[in-house]
């Protein structure tokens, strides 16, 4: 009987080897929301059986301070690879009042863009050690994101196999372009520091033109399909948006006496929720911005307002104390306050995790974005009935606008409709996103981890073949061509007929003098 056991033992834990992998995910610490959203694919997994190890990286937030993966190991890298003086996010919330975008969009990315790969490349020279360690672990598969190529690189360092690309945004246009992905830049908004709507006109085309891991056998998008602009993609393309998202109550608040309770149960037609994320805090937004939001909330006294504002920032903190429907806190549970029935409207910067997050509990939002996707992320919303996108800028300067911005959205009922439409068009998809998730993982298992069948040649092409321009050049050039030719057998003929007619008149002319000689 003991051996009996001792084989069906051997038996599982061969199986188990058999069906899982070790997987590495690759998650230097850009924003909370990223932690968060990299550490559910690490749980997920590694809830389905996998290995898996979270790297973290100290990038902007502290190592530490978030304890994002519940289930998966994790490895914690801290380190001021990132110097405050190079780049910090009062510098984002300053360029994003300004009113030249363009030139300003094009900087902030360049800045943000050379700051991860400085990050980076400080991360891989002081970590010799740690990749011995990791390098001896032998992974299967590294999952990383798009936003830089660090992942890339210590998947290739580490020697694995394979990589697969994970975005924790709408695909990236040069992502795109490395895969062979069409994205027509006429009806796809760019996907940073774009304002634009799908439909737009010949001047939003001409500047969404300026803003344009090829061997990935997947690429997850932490994107929901019903939250983004229709696009065209591939098979490898799998949207994972929502992952880990819990469907209930936030069970930790559930106390009659909490704070936030009590401030939930204020406000004779219901609460709104104000909050600008944790990347661009309150306390570096022009001063006549923050006094007017609190004056626009002030008075819509029908409402209670609560209001995240950072504790170092005495100025609004202690504007906001004159109002009694407003309620200042530094750090507020989301998701219990957007699942709430008394809340009517979600004001956001615009993250993609708010946009999800407000999507899935069937809230409007009004969104004035400060960088990256976060002004392309109101314009999906704005395109689908259920939000409003609002130029903060105009809150230098006055009120009014935004006064009538939220009493548009809080008195159409639209917006309430088309909200509780797209949440029941996110939470009642045929497959979820984990479902998703593990089952192209299991697949990708099978596979040996490539999938060579699901590459497009598209990704080999040339701009030139890839839309077909030389076919429309060498159409082009035949059809001028033509036009040349019959336009010169049209003057041959045209030619011909005038020396034979001029041969015939001479002739009839001749004879008819004849004639009339005789008849004289």
């Amino acid at each position: 009987m003991k051996n009996i056991l001792f084989k069906y033992s051997l038996f599982l834990i061969f199986l188990f080897n058999a069906e899982s992998s070790k997987i590495l995910v690759f998650s230097p610490t850009i924003s909370r929301s990223h932690m968060i959203s990299n550490a559910r694919i690490a749980d997920t997994l590694a809830s389905d059986g996998h290995n898996v190890t979270l790297l973290e990286v100290e990038f902007f937030e502290k190592i530490g301070e978030l304890n994002a993966s519940k289930v998966a190991n994790t490895i914690l890298v801290p380190g001021q690879f990132i110097d405050p003086k190079e780049f910090n996010t009062s510098m984002i919330a300053e360029m994003s009042f300004k009113n030249v975008y363009l030139p300003m969009d094009f900087l902030v990315g360049s800045i943000i863009q050379t700051t991860f790969n400085n990050a980076c490349e400080k991360f891989l020279l002081v970590s010799e050690k740690l990749f011995d360690k990791l390098r001896n672990e032998k992974f299967d598969i590294i999952i990383s994101e798009q936003l830089n190529s660090c992942g890339a690189g210590v998947g290739h360092l580490l020697n694995i196999p394979t990589n697969i690309l994970v975005s924790s945004c709408p695909i990236q246009e040069h992502i795109a372009s490395i895969l062979g992905l069409s994205n027509p830049a006429s009806y796809i908004p760019s996907l940073y520091y774009s304002n634009l709507p799908d439909k737009m006109s010949i001047y939003e085309r001409t500047t969404n033109l300026f803003r344009q891991f090829a061997e990935s056998p997947f690429v997850f998008v932490n994107v929901d399909e019903f939250l983004d602009f229709p696009r065209p993609i591939f098979s490898n393309i799998i949207y994972i948006g929502g992952l880990g998202m819990e469907e209930g109550k936030n069970t930790k608040i559930n106390k009659n006496e909490d704070p936030i309770n009590i401030e939930m149960s204020k406000g004779k037609k219901g609460v709104i929720f104000f909050s600008t994320g944790s990347v661009v805090k309150t306390t570096y937004m022009d001063e006549n911005f923050r006094r007017n939001v609190l004056l626009t909330f002030s008075q819509l006294t029908d409402y209670h307002f609560i209001v995240k504002i950072e504790n170092d920032d005495k100025f609004s903190l202690n504007f906001a104390k004159q109002f009694k429907n407003i309620f200042a806190i530094s750090w507020a549970p989301q998701t219990f306050i957007l699942k709430h029935p008394r809340l009517k409207l979600f004001i956001t910067h615009g993250g993609y995790n708010s946009l999800m997050e407000s999507a899935r509990s069937g809230i409007p939002l009004i969104s004035m974005g400060f960088f990256a996707d976060q002004y392309r992320n109101g314009r999906v919303a704005e395109r689908n009935g259920w939000g409003l996108p609002f130029d903060k800028r105009l809150l230098l300067n006055g009120n009014e606008e935004f006064k009538k911005a939220v009493l548009k959205v809080i008195e159409n009922p639209s917006y309430l409709k088309s909200a509780k439409r797209i949440q029941k068009l996110v939470l009642n998809k045929p497959f979820s996103a984990e479902e998703r998730l593990l089952r192209s993982i299991r697949f990708l298992e099978i596979s040996g981890g490539k999938l060579p069948e699901l590459l497009p040649e598209s990704r080999n092409m040339s701009t030139i073949a890839f839309y077909n321009l030389d076919i429309l050049i060498l159409a082009t050039i035949s059809s001028i061509l033509l036009i040349f030719i019959f336009w010169r057998f049209l003057k041959f003929l045209s030619g011909g007929y005038i020396v034979v007619n001029k041969i015939y008149s001479t002739f009839f002319n001749k004879k008819k003098e004849k004639e009339n000689k005789k008849n004289e």
